[in-house]
């Protein structure tokens, strides 16, 4: 018969195994990552992956876009819009896993974090594609 920390250590692996496709089937509409800071490749801001906010426009269906801030030099420099990336543009999407931080501390700056794939948590092309309403 198992120990106690035997079992519990069962039930922890097995929600681990199970929280990723929890967290997948309730974010079908991706409204539980609206303002999370995700990262993206599109062919309208060029090669290599994008980091942005997730945002909506105000009309139903939800019409999901990319915010995109233009570079600053560093943390206290102020906020500036870059490119809106609609969700349709958008051939991959990431959403970050890391630490949460201020998005001053890494809007518009080069983040290490942005490489480090461990850290992003990919959107399946299904879900992606079914987040696509608008033209």
């Amino acid at each position: 018969m198992p120990s106690r920390r035997q079992c519990q250590t069962i039930v922890l692996i097995g929600l681990v195994a199970w929280l990723p496709s929890l967290v997948t089937a309730a974010s079908r509409d991706l409204s539980e990552l609206l303002e999370s800071r995700v990262r993206i490749q599109t062919p309208v801001l060029g090669p290599g992956w994008h980091e942005g906010l997730l945002n909506r426009e105000r009309r139903e269906p939800p019409c999901y876009v990319i915010l995109t801030f233009r570079p600053r030099p560093s943390s206290d420099s102020p906020l500036r819009l870059g490119v809106i990336v609609q969700l349709g543009d958008v051939s991959r999407l990431e959403a970050y896993t890391g630490r949460i931080s201020n998005m001053a501390q890494w809007a518009g700056r080069q983040s290490p974090d942005l490489e480090q794939d461990s850290l992003w948590q990919s959107i399946p092309p299904d879900e992606l594609d079914a987040n696509r309403h608008c033209s």
